[in-house]
């Protein structure tokens, strides 16, 4: 999945950890097509969830 990601141009750290964060709020499985590498889309920009991260 993370050369996928790489193939499709997504940063794989940042495609799993949206993908994870996207899973624990899932109630079904309708929508995890919208997961796979060839059709994620970020839920935030990549910026603002690395800022996030390094937040002390």
């Amino acid at each position: 999945m993370i050369d996928c990601a790489k193939r499709h141009g997504h940063d794989p750290e940042v495609w799993l950890a949206d993908v994870l964060e996207r899973l624990l709020a899932m109630t079904n499985r309708d929508g995890l097509g919208a997961l796979l590498p060839s059709r994620w889309q970020p839920a935030t920009a990549p910026a603002a969830r690395t800022a996030e991260a390094c937040a002390v």
